[in-house]
């Protein structure tokens, strides 16, 4: 009898979160307002009915019948009314298109130096609006409300903490526009992303929503892995981290801003006692220029029980696209509070979905997975050896450390432990090349024992606990 028990095949208990969010999303993406620019009557409608397009009209018609004549200039003149009309929305459709595309279209690079672990990471965001100004968008200066649909695509690059230098992509939609008819009611979002990294294949799902109003910005982010246990680092496997965070941010001076979050975390040590780990985050930064800031931030979402004190200087730049503005030196700055959001904010990128967390393992997890154990005799007499087997799903490339543990087995009369065998794992290694292992563990001599009773085992890794 075997009993080896996957911690991994849990649930978050969250899955639902994602289902919610499509509930919300899919309305928010599809039913989204139109603005239309009217024609005028007086000048326009001269135009469609112009001196050209009637004298070519009766001209065309003088070589039908009288009878014809009438419903041929009916036809003709429709004709060219409907052509005009295409004609010029189409032009009203590009000059909006290429406006809101010059003026929301936006390429952000940002370079981040943190001197605790001496990492660089950059990151490269693209946004591409899929909603125009004047067509369900919002032109810079205008009073419409913000409405803006828009692809998020980029690619941050880092080095973990055993110096594997990872790049993970993002590819996600966004949605926000105005919580109200004014502006100062706040600008609301949702949003959607795919993250892939390149190196080992892995993939995760991000959804999340945010608030933006005079007060900050609140969010909900919650990640979910694609991807199973793959190979990491040599002898670990490693798969996407699964959580969620709650976070709130805010300007307390136009220079200086809060970031906080608290959340729940799958712990990064898959043999950690505890699976998950609740904690939180809060930081400040400084932003002296407009392209560079410093930031400062304490973290218990770490590994196990480790806490961390984190310092960064980032270097932001845009690369194209938008309304390029003139960068300046910003001190202290000046206070923020109670600002209202911006037209342009809802045009801002996704900034939480970055590089992709990870879940580590000691690779003899995946192998004692499929590993079994089977006694080689049905009867064993007290005091005396009980031969074993165990075996693995496939060979190994190298030596598989497992142990092994007797246990109490089904029935009215088990074995006691302490009594009638030593209640301590026996260490069993499978040699490179082999797929099983036998071997031998004796019992305890109880004369006191009355009746045949059963006995059963269980195997796990060898770092494991085993309790």
């Amino acid at each position: 009898m075997t009993d080896f028990i996957d911690r991994d095949k849990g649930t978050f208990g969250l899955a639902h979160v994602l289902l919610v969010l499509s509930v919300f999303a899919i309305p928010l993406f599809a039913f989204s307002p139109v603005s239309a620019q009217t024609l005028s009557a007086s000048g326009d409608l001269e135009a469609l009915m112009s001196e050209t397009a009637v004298a070519t009209c009766i001209r065309s018609s003088r070589e039908d019948s009288l009878g014809d004549l009438a419903s041929s200039s009916s036809r003709c003149l429709a004709g060219s009314v409907i052509n005009k009309v295409i004609d010029t929305a189409t032009v009203l459709i590009n000059e909006s298109a290429q406006e809101g595309i010059h003026q929301n279209f936006k390429i952000i690079n940002h370079l981040n130096y943190s001197p605790t672990d001496g990492d660089l990471r950059g990151d490269l965001d693209v946004v591409v609006p899929l909603s125009f100004a004047g067509f369900g968008g919002t032109s810079m200066g205008s009073a419409q409300k913000p409405n803006a649909l828009f692809l998020q695509q980029g690619v941050t690059t880092w080095k973990d903490g055993h110096s594997l230098r990872r790049n993970d992509l993002r590819f996600g939609v966004v949605r926000r526009f105005a919580a109200s008819e004014r502006l100062e009611s706040g600008i609301f979002g949702v949003s959607a992303f795919i993250q892939q990294n390149l190196e080992r294949g892995h993939k995760r799902m991000v959804a999340g929503m945010d608030y933006r109003s005079k007060f900050g910005i609140g969010s909900f982010t919650y990640f979910q892995p694609l991807t199973g246990w793959r190979q990491g680092r040599p002898e670990h496997e490693e798969r996407p981290r699964e959580g969620m965070e709650l976070g709130f941010s805010m300007d307390l001076t136009t220079a200086v801003k809060l970031d906080t979050a608290v959340g729940r975390w799958e712990n990064r040590s898959f043999a950690s006692s505890e699976r998950w780990k609740t904690g939180g985050r809060i930081g400040l930064k400084f932003k002296p220029h407009t392209w560079l800031d410093f930031g400062v931030s304490y973290n218990s979402f770490g590994s196990g029980s480790k806490d961390s004190i984190a310092y960064s200087m980032t270097f932001h730049r845009p690369l194209g696209g938008g309304v390029q503005k003139q960068p300046t030196w910003n001190g202290l700055g000046r206070f923020a509070g109670g600002t209202a959001p911006s037209a342009d904010d809802a045009w801002q990128p996704i900034g939480n979905v970055d590089r992709i967390e990870y879940v580590e393992r000691a690779a003899i997890w995946g192998i004692a997975e499929g590993a079994r154990v089977r006694f080689l005799q049905d009867v064993v007499v007290s005091g005396e050896e009980v031969l074993m087997e165990v075996s693995l799903a496939s060979t190994v490339s190298h030596d598989a450390r497992l142990m092994v543990r007797l246990m109490p087995g089904d029935g009215d009369n088990p074995v006691v432990p302490g009594r009638d065998y030593v209640n301590e794992p026996v260490e069993v290694i499978v040699p490179a090349g082999a797929s099983r292992a036998e071997f031998s563990i004796r019992l305890l001599l109880n004369p006191d024992m009355t009746g045949n009773r059963t006995l059963s085992a269980r195997v796990y890794p060898a770092i494991a606990s085993s309790s």
